[in-house]
């Protein structure tokens, strides 16, 4: 009996190391990330964007180097899935820009799209 009941603890023991090395690392966007993009008239824009957690989500502030956005705007439309996230922000014009962003590391790469059909490669590094 004492070695059936030792062979289920060791098989518990097992698959809970075996269970934890299979589950996923835990994505964390959070920190300030520094920026760029090149708009359509060959000018490069530098963005700061700051991303923290918030429940199952990440709120933030945006803002860059040409003043076209004002401090610390925030984002908004937050989404999360996996290392992808996605959200808005206002631009001058009064539309809101869609930006689409993969984290690889201490880094995102992605896109940005205005609703007119303009849009441009992002690039984020993660500020040390």
């Amino acid at each position: 009996m004492k070695i059936k009941i030792y062979l289920v603890v060791m098989f518990a023991v097992l698959a809970a190391f075996v269970f934890a090395a299979a589950s996923p690392t835990a994505v964390d966007f959070s920190g300030t990330w520094l920026g760029k993009t090149t708009l359509p008239d060959g000018t490069v824009d530098e963005f700061n964007l700051v991303l923290k957690k918030e429940k199952d989500s990440y709120a933030g502030t945006i803002d860059d180097s040409l003043q076209g956005i004002a401090p610390a705007t925030p984002i908004q439309s937050v989404k999360v899935e996996g290392k992808l996230i996605t959200f808005t922000f206002p631009w001058p014009d009064g539309a809101m820009i869609y930006c689409k962003l993969t984290l690889a590391g201490e880094k995102m790469t992605g896109d940005w799209t205005h609703p007119a059909g303009t849009m441009g490669a992002l690039i984020f590094e993660k500020k040390k």
